[in-house]
């Protein structure tokens, strides 16, 4: 199980940011190194724990997540115990009535813009970007995108 979560056991993985030899990870909770690969530069490491805030900023280690549900999950679930939670209906009503590429949009950007844990949004979100989450956002709190959403949205990019 990989995540961010703090109460979770398991492997979490995470993309090196420098070249993997002495300090280029923390060595509490240590599992494994993977080789470098054409997706990761540096390679992984993979740990029995979830990394804290500081040690993914200090070391550069970006988490490598199952899929973009994962880190937006983590997201949803701390935002709607803060104060947020009202912003967080709030955005939901305010893009129903936009076309599709702007509502995913404006809400992968309010995720990037209300992270839940403190640190840029690679280390918080890994390698996603806003369209990404904005997309699972919609798709949680509005509707599923189907592939005729899909074609309408790019025919109203085409046209703007």
């Amino acid at each position: 199980m990989e995540g961010t979560n703090q109460a979770e056991k398991g492997n979490f993985k995470y993309q090196l940011g420098r070249a993997y030899g002495q300090g280029s990870n923390p060595t509490i909770g240590f599992v494994n190194y993977e080789e470098p690969s054409a997706d990761y530069e540096f390679g992984l490491v993979i740990y029995n724990r979830p990394l804290t805030d500081k040690e993914k900023y200090n070391y550069s280690l970006i988490p490598i997540f199952k899929n973009v549900v994962e880190p937006y999950q983590d997201w949803k679930q701390a935002i709607l115990q803060t104060g947020i939670k009202d912003d967080f209906n709030s955005i939901v009503e305010e893009v129903r009535d936009l076309p599709l590429h702007d509502a995913i949009e404006t809400l992968g950007y309010f995720v990037l813009n209300n992270l839940h844990e403190d640190g840029n949004a690679e280390f918080v979100f890994g390698n996603y970007t806003a369209q990404d989450l904005g997309r699972v956002f919609y798709e949680d709190t509005i509707t599923p995108i189907e592939a005729i959403d899909q074609i309408i949205n790019q025919l109203q990019l085409a046209n703007s």
